[in-house]
């Protein structure tokens, strides 16, 4: 009997970040290359805020978009990240409103301890990017906790209390600490990986950690 090898991969990011979603497909498509080798890859996520300041209710996307960028700046941008989405069967949406996300990784951080890491993440990212879903709103966010199969009560009520807040806060501290200033970021059994790079460039990555990894 083979044992399969094990390669951890952190994956740093926002849910509002939509190059974290195109990097999670491309880290997927990447991790294809792979499906007929002994490879355990075990993918863990972790927080980061690109705006810490966003409040709970949200505001409108495309307005914080071109406060931050400016108008000609967004009306280049969108049609470039549709595009780009496409590519991996991302549909990018522009309506709907940017929220505070720390809620929503406090909730990632609990479905972590049920098994449903992964899978909330991917939800999350896709109900914000692609279904225009406020995920500020407690609501929102334990319906697509339910979704992945997560209970929904369970959800609100965790979300009501302040349960994880300190380790979720110490998490996006710390990937500040390490220098990590833009996402996605992917470690791949220690092999840094900066931004959502192309699928052939996260093969070099790792390839180049199974080398070192036993």
């Amino acid at each position: 009997m083979t044992l399969n090898r094990i390669v951890k991969i952190d994956f740093t990011s926002d849910v509002i970040c939509p190059w974290c979603l195109i990097g999670l497909r491309r880290l997927e498509k990447a991790l294809e290359s792979f499906k007929n080798q002994s490879i355990d890859f075990q993918i863990e996520f972790h927080p980061f805020e690109l705006n810490g300041d966003l409040p709970k209710e949200g505001a409108d996307k495309l307005t914080m978009y071109r406060k931050k960028f400016g108008n000609e700046r967004v009306e280049k941008m969108v049609p470039f990240m549709k595009a780009a989405g496409l590519e991996y069967g991302v549909h990018f949406t522009y309506s709907g409103l940017m929220a505070n996300t720390f809620d929503s990784h406090r909730l990632i951080a609990f479905a972590k301890t049920k098994g449903l890491q992964y899978q909330l993440k991917e939800r999350l990212l896709q109900a914000y990017h692609e279904e225009s879903q406020n995920i500020g709103d407690h609501q929102v966010l334990a319906e697509n906790y339910g979704k992945v199969g997560g209970d929904v009560q369970e959800a609100l009520n965790f979300l009501a209390s302040d349960e994880l807040s300190g380790p979720v806060r110490e998490e996006i501290n710390s990937a500040r600490r390490k220098g990590i200033s833009g996402v996605p970021n992917i470690s791949i059994g220690g092999v840094e990986v900066e931004g959502a790079e192309s699928p052939e460039v996260l093969v070099q990555a790792i390839n180049k950690a199974l080398k070192t990894t036993v």
